[in-house]
């Protein structure tokens, strides 16, 4: 291909002076300059897709380094929480058995407080009856009615049962106190 054409004198030369022959070669030329511009335009086309390739990858990779960060922080937040979990379930563990303690002492208790404790029915009941009274109403009906030996007639008493030895509150009655 030639260089450019200046004015009336830069045209090319041409080897044939005919002008259809001319205007052919113009037209192919014409044409190939066509066909490398298509072809320069698609490749600006692939650049211009490369680049939004480019800028795609580049917005990803932020996004993707985002999500690492918050999955890090998501894996300290879980192995935290797991530490408090695990303490959490030794209180737990802990509390249980002080309740069992506690439960097993409380029954101790109340199977101790009832021990010496003793109901019997069928003896009537005095108003104002006094804990001596109950006592040898309750002798006496062992050895009346269950014909047990005045000697093994025993009742054991603790100081504890017997506040002031005053008169029993009739059943039934509310405590004056």
């Amino acid at each position: 291909m030639a260089g450019k054409p200046e004015g009336k004198r830069g045209r090319r030369e041409l080897s044939s002076t005919d002008p259809e022959e001319e205007r052919c070669k113009l037209t192919l030329e014409i044409q190939s300059i066509r066909e490398t511009l298509n072809g320069v335009n698609s490749k600006l086309q692939k650049l211009d897709k490369l680049d939004q390739l480019a800028e795609d990858v580049k917005d990803m990779k932020q996004s993707l380094d985002f999500y690492i960060a918050l999955v890090d922080v998501l894996k300290e937040d879980n192995a935290s929480l797991r530490v408090e979990v695990n303490n959490l379930k030794q209180l737990t563990t802990t509390l249980q058995k002080d309740n069992t303690h506690l439960s097993e002492s409380i029954l101790d208790l109340q199977c101790r407080s009832m021990r010496d404790n003793i109901i019997i029915h069928g003896i009537p009941e005095e108003n104002k009856e006094t804990y001596q009274v109950t006592e040898q109403l309750v002798k006496k009906f062992m050895t009346d009615q269950l014909k047990m030996d005045q000697p093994t007639v025993q009742i054991l008493t603790s100081p504890g049962h017997i506040a002031s030895g005053g008169p029993k509150q009739p059943r039934g009655d509310p405590d004056p106190s």
